[in-house]
């Protein structure tokens, strides 16, 4: 059954007078919404303005939430199950993924995450309780699933051997991102702006982008952290060919806006040998296996469970 993820924007969904909001499927009665998932993935769309472009964006976040969606409905079979021999859930292990939200959203307490909570459409108490339930999937995995998981030295040497071909690193960049709508009143204006601040002072980048940008990572910045070079749209790969660390580009006319682009690290392609990639290796392997174990969990999840998706 196919399920409609309409791709506007993910913050536009929390903003005044368009918070847009449905019911997309029901796991055992409990119902997953759009907003549920926009909540999940709002970060990755940020980065996918930068990788795709016109129709393709469109088509890209459409396949992103809807594998968001599969991700979600994971989650409430395991947590279904849970509940049939629950546990306490330490708090200070709440607390501390709610520390890790506060430093992803730059907020210096637990007022500032609330205010945060209230922008984004949800409230803090919300947040305590998506946290507790990721840590009650991960409590459940790691008991039903993982336990069973061995791997040898030899399964490590045998697997590098056979696949010498996927431990070429590619190509990284650190970038953050200012994007200007195309439909923005002020856009030419806003340009002026910040070349003229970044022409002084390129550092100021992330103090611009929180202050101008329509992207959804303006709390961070702008910054969209490490990605591979052959990911990126081939007018933003263009403009990073020959640009130094610690330089912007920009401004850069797209079909949906303006872009300026600041480049903080790069990475150049470089292969692996056995002996750099053993640690890497390992968790590799290891994570394959486990997740072939938590797939057979969730398929005999699925089977006793009453899923009930909307048009």
């Amino acid at each position: 059954m196919t399920v409609m993820l309409l791709p506007f924007r993910a913050d536009e969904a929390t903003q005044p007078g368009k918070r847009i909001d449905s019911i997309l499927v029901s796991v055992n009665g409990t119902p997953i919404s759009l907003l549920d998932v926009l909540y999940e993935s709002r970060h990755a769309e940020s980065r996918m303005a930068v990788m795709y472009s016109a129709n393709e964006l469109f088509e890209e976040i459409r396949k992103y939430r809807m594998s968001v969606l599969e991700e979600l409905i994971k989650r409430q079979l395991i947590i279904d199950d849970f509940k049939k021999k629950p546990y306490n859930i330490p708090n200070q292990l709440i607390e501390g993924m709610l520390d890790d939200l506060s430093v992803e959203f730059n907020c210096g307490s637990r007022r500032e995450l609330e205010l945060k909570a209230k922008e984004m459409g949800t409230s803090l108490a919300d947040l305590r309780r998506k946290a507790t339930e990721r840590l009650i999937v991960q409590s459940m995995i790691a008991t039903y699933c993982y336990r069973h998981v061995h791997l040898t030295p030899r399964d490590i040497h045998e697997y590098y051997q056979q696949n010498q071909d996927e431990f070429t690193i590619n190509s990284k960049v650190k970038i953050s991102v200012i994007f200007l709508k195309k439909d923005r009143t002020d856009r030419l204006k806003a340009v002026n702006d910040i070349v003229e601040c970044l022409k002084n002072d390129p550092n100021k980048f992330a103090a611009l982008a929180e202050l101008y940008t329509d992207g959804p990572a303006s709390e961070s910045g702008g910054s969209l952290g490490w990605i591979e070079e052959k990911s990126l749209r081939k007018e933003f790969t263009k403009a990073l060919t020959d640009l130094e660390v610690g330089k912007f580009s920009g401004p850069l006319d797209t079909d949906e806006g303006t872009y300026f682009i600041f480049l903080s690290g790069r990475e150049d392609a470089r292969v692996q040998s056995f002996n750099d990639a053993g640690g890497q290796l390992y968790r590799e392997i290891e994570k394959r296996m486990k997740d072939e174990a938590a797939k057979r969990y969730v398929e005999e999840l699925k089977a006793g469970a009453i899923i009930r998706y909307c048009h």
